[in-house]
């Protein structure tokens, strides 16, 4: 399972730092620090996943994003490799 512990200290040392660097004083503590502890739990998560579940969340990932490829840009080919990648590593 997951350390709350240290992912409540990783949020509150991301949003120590992100107070200190331009911009981001302007949100207030309590925005910052959401944002920071979204942040941390992503973080975590992502560190609790295998190698496998990594690639099939990064093409996952590269599958979502295709819908935003500009229009002269053919995606259905790209999207069909990506598939049989992801079925092959889902296998």
């Amino acid at each position: 399972m997951f350390n709350r512990s240290e992912i409540m200290k990783d949020a509150h040392r991301s949003a120590k730092h992100m107070m200190q660097t331009a911009g981001w004083a302007q949100y207030g503590y309590r925005y910052v620090f959401q944002y920071a502890l979204g942040c941390a739990w992503r973080r975590a998560k992502v560190a609790a996943l295998t190698e496998q579940q990594r690639q099939i969340a990064a093409v996952k990932s590269e599958i979502a994003n295709l819908e935003y490829l500009p229009l002269r840009q053919n995606a259905a080919a790209r999207r069909s490799a990506l598939q049989n990648k992801l079925s092959t590593l889902a296998a």
